[in-house]
């Protein structure tokens, strides 16, 4: 079983907490295949995107959710993480994601116009 890009560097804790992960688990672990958290979040909003366009909206929310867990300002991720859960009929969920997406950038007219329609701004 690989993990061939499914970490993230520059954090020497995290780093040391995934080796001892690995080591339970009996999984190795190359070193080039830690990414940097740049990379690891650009390869997530990537799948996100892709699952969205075969409307597969839970694995959307998963990998945004794991992005805000580690970029609580991902703006992208929140939007995309808001219109998955709209998609699923979670209005309340989609209102609090945006809302989110808001804060981080408030000059985002779409967003915010799709909010106005839905009567959440």
């Amino acid at each position: 079983m690989g993990l061939t890009g499914s970490f993230i560097s520059g954090d020497a804790v995290f780093e040391e907490l995934m080796y001892s992960i690995t080591d339970l688990l009996k999984m190795s672990v190359r070193r080039d295949e830690i990414l940097s958290k740049d990379a690891w979040v650009t390869q997530k909003l990537k799948k996100s995107a892709s699952f969205f366009y075969v409307r597969q909206y839970d694995m959307v929310i998963k990998e945004c959710e794991e992005i805000t867990m580690v970029d609580e300002t991902n703006y992208l991720a929140y939007t995309r993480l808001g219109s998955a859960y709209f998609m699923l009929g979670d209005k309340e969920k989609a209102k609090e994601a945006y809302e989110k997406a808001l804060q981080i950038n408030p000059n985002d007219i779409m967003t915010l116009e799709f909010m106005k329609s839905q009567g959440w701004k």
